[in-house]
């Protein structure tokens, strides 16, 4: 059984783009999740090592201080582990807790830390440091202030800028200085008089934000000792600070244990615990990077699919035009065979009825002019396929185009007579051209033949050529709606159609024409009908 053959229907843009769009997202988001995958893994191999690395050194810094024998265990190396444990929550966001002898000793909860660095000749680098925890945490409420809260910037900002460890935030962290503070060195404590909010920690001249002044309750610096510093003196004693967390954990947070196997402590009494895993891999992306990355997606997808929806409407587009084309040039020829040929069966009915002598020379008279009227709507359309392929030899010679313009003329005259028309030509000023002089003939003939048919009566026709174009102007018998259409094939007014032409007199013009190397104009103008043939 035959496949019937698929109907060709007339393209529609909206519909190829959205067809196309939908392969673009498919192909896209098959690329962007392979893509994605990858960059998934490369982010949990990233995260493995840098965690891991973070919590190696976290371990070696818990075992040397669990190693510590508890005669040497002094104030300013507990101070030192806790910042060490702020330190590793600001990073990772783990919570841990150390416990010497069963004791717990140190975590990294809320804290704030002061390195203060004392200029002394009996040290080795020529100064001394005390590493000093805040005495009270009630002073911390000065540093989460949103006048304070502004300069705060988040540790590790690149890595975490599009992705966080799971269920983790970055921890701020901030820069300040103490121009004036309290402190119980031999305890290692301190309270905040004078800050200095800074960026460029730990440089010689660092850029100084925002100063604010603290007054301590007396009960709190009972026993301690007023320091100063001042930070703009490189040589002079230094104090600033290392680290706030602001770490409140909760209270029912899960640790694992770990203990060094390798020590020669007992495991039981000394151990740290710290919020598992080790590892997090990464599931929170934050907002603004997902709707960027589907913005990205979506107007990739959209630019993408237009190149191959531009491509595949065009070729629609033109198998669409030429199916139209092929469809109405049939429609027309059946249409201007149809008449003659009905006319000729009615008249050969005739004949057979026996009718008398006269009637039967006129019947076939009838008959040969019908046939006489199909032989030309063939030659015409035979014409017309010859001239749309090129398919007719170009011999080009010097033509009087005057003589020629002039023999049309008087191969029409019969017409020009019946209507009453007017022809103004003047044959003396028209050119010689090198050009073929049978296709310019029938080319000039046809425009000159529409001008004859499709001029309203007693009206003039204008022509006039030069070297440069040819033109011939007609006042129309009827108003034309889309002159853009009058060069198509079997395009026709209803003059046209009571006339019985083939409508094929301009498009075969235009062909010859573009055979000769010229080019055809039309249009209309206050009711005037005007073909220009541009000869150069």
């Amino acid at each position: 059984m035959a496949t019937p053959k698929k109907e060709i229907k007339k393209p529609s843009f909206i519909i190829t783009y959205a067809v196309c769009l939908l392969v673009s997202l498919i192909v896209l988001g098959s690329f962007g999740a392979v893509l994605g995958l990858y960059a998934y893994n490369q982010y949990n191999y990233r995260a493995w090592d840098n965690m891991s690395s973070r919590h190696n050194d976290l371990t070696s810094e818990i075992t040397h201080f669990l190693n510590t024998d508890k005669d040497n265990l002094t104030r300013d190396k507990i101070v030192w582990l806790k910042w060490v444990l702020v330190n590793h929550f600001t990073e990772t966001g783990q919570c841990a807790e150390v416990y010497y002898d069963n004791e717990l000793i140190a975590d990294s909860q809320s804290t704030l830390i002061l390195k203060y660095n004392v200029s002394s000749e009996d040290e080795q680098y020529g100064y001394k440091y005390y590493t000093l925890e805040i005495a009270d945490n009630k002073y911390l409420e000065y540093f989460n202030t949103p006048e304070v809260n502004q300069y705060y910037y988040w540790y590790g900002s690149y890595e975490r800028s599009f992705t966080n460890f799971e269920g983790l935030k970055s921890q701020p962290e901030i820069d300040f200085y103490c121009n004036e503070f309290y402190a119980d060195l031999e305890n290692c404590t301190f309270i905040p008089v004078e800050v200095s909010i800074a960026y460029g920690f730990m440089h010689l001249e660092p850029s100084i934000v925002m100063e604010m002044r603290i007054t301590p309750d007396q009960e709190d610096i009972e026993g301690m000792t007023l320091y100063k510093c001042d930070i703009k003196d490189p040589d002079g004693d230094e104090a600033w600070g290392m680290k706030i967390g602001f770490n409140e954990r909760p209270a029912e947070t899960e640790f694992d244990v770990v203990r060094d196997p390798l020590a020669d402590y007992d495991t039981n009494e000394r151990y740290y615990r710290i919020t598992p895993p080790y590892y997090r891999s990464f599931t929170e992306i934050h907002g603004y990077d997902v709707i960027k990355g589907i913005v990205i997606f979506y107007i990739s997808a959209l630019i993408v699919a237009l190149i191959p929806a531009t491509i595949r409407y065009n070729i629609n587009k033109r198998n669409y035009e030429i199916f139209e084309y092929r469809r109405q040039t049939t429609n027309a020829m059946a249409h201007d065979l149809k008449t003659p040929i009905a006319s000729i069966v009615a008249y050969t009915e005739l004949l057979e009825n026996n009718i008398d002598q006269a009637n039967r020379e006129h019947y076939l008279a009838k008959i040969s002019e019908k046939a006489a009227q199909m032989n030309n709507i063939v030659n015409n359309i035979l014409m017309f396929s010859r001239s749309e392929n090129k398919a007719v030899p170009v011999s080009k010679s010097d033509v009087k185009t005057g003589d020629i313009i002039n023999e049309i003329i008087a191969e029409n005259e019969q017409q020009i007579s019946k209507r009453n028309l007017k022809v103004l030509f003047d044959s003396e000023s028209a050119p010689t051209l090198n050009t073929d002089p049978e296709l310019f003939r029938r080319a000039v003939g046809n425009l000159i033949n529409n001008a004859v048919l499709y001029s309203k009566e007693e009206s003039d026709i204008s022509i006039s050529c030069d070297l440069t174009r040819l033109t011939i102007t007609n006042v129309m018998a009827e108003p034309i709606e889309d002159i853009s259409k009058f060069k198509e094939p079997f395009v026709k007014g209803s003059i046209s159609r009571q006339n019985s032409g083939t409508g094929l007199g301009l498009a075969i013009a235009e062909n010859d024409f573009a055979m000769l190397g010229y080019k055809l104009n039309i249009r209309t103008e206050n009711g005037r009908f005007i073909c220009i043939v541009d000869l150069r």
